[in-house]
C-alpha cells in the first residue's frame, strides 16, 4: 500500500534503488533498495528522491531537501555517509553520474518555465551551466560517447523534443 517510484537498477543488475512513501502523504519520501527479485526491501531512513547508482555500485546519488530546496547528495548504499554536494539556492532535478563517475549532470530550476542543465564534479566543484535558453530542459542523461541527451519543452505542453549536445554544452 505504499507509493513506490523512481526505480534505478544497480550497475550489476542485482539491486534496485527506488523512492518510497509509506505514509502516502505526498511529502515524506524515503530512499530504499531491494533485491532484483523484489525481496530484501531496505528503507534506508534517508528522506529524498532516488536518482542514480555510482559506476562501482557502492554509492547512491539522491535529491533531498535542504532549507526547503532540493539539493544533490551522495551516500553509501546502506544510507550512511550522507554528504551534500550541491550548494546553490535553486531546486535541482533529474541527476546522473557521468560514465566515468567523476561528474554529476543535473537540472536546476531558475523559474517556473526555466530549467537549465548543469554539470559539476562529484565533490561539488567545477559547476558549469550547459544550457542557457530560458526554456524547460529536463531529464539529461549521459550517453556512452560522452554527449548528453535531454528533453526540451517551451511551455509545459506534451510537445517535448529530444536533443543531444556535447558534454561542454
Amino acid at each position: 500500500n505504499y507509493y513506490d517510484g523512481w526505480p534505478h537498477w544497480s550497475p550489476d543488475g542485482n539491486k534496485i534503488m527506488f523512492t518510497t512513501n509509506p505514509s502516502r502523504d505526498e511529502e515524506t519520501y524515503y530512499i530504499a533498495t531491494m533485491n532484483a527479485n523484489g525481496t530484501g526491501v531496505n528503507v534506508l531512513g534517508v528522506e529524498g528522491l532516488s536518482q542514480d547508482w555510482s559506476l562501482e555500485g557502492n554509492k547512491l546519488l539522491i535529491m533531498s531537501k535542504y532549507n526547503s530546496i532540493y539539493e544533490i547528495y551522495e551516500m553509501n548504499t546502506d544510507g550512511s555517509g550522507l554528504s551534500r554536494i550541491s550548494t546553490t539556492s535553486k531546486g535541482k532535478g533529474t541527476i546522473s553520474y557521468s560514465p566515468d563517475g567523476t561528474e554529476v549532470l543535473f537540472t536546476q530550476e531558475l523559474g517556473y518555465s526555466n530549467f537549465e542543465i548543469y554539470r559539476m564534479n562529484t565533490d561539488g566543484t567545477g559547476l558549469t551551466k550547459l544550457t542557457n535558453n530560458g526554456k524547460i530542459n529536463l531529464h539529461p542523461e549521459w550517453l556512452v560517447d560522452g554527449r548528453i541527451l535531454f528533453t526540451y519543452n517551451e511551455d509545459w505542453t506534451w510537445e517535448t523534443d529530444l536533443f543531444v549536445m556535447n558534454a561542454d554544452g
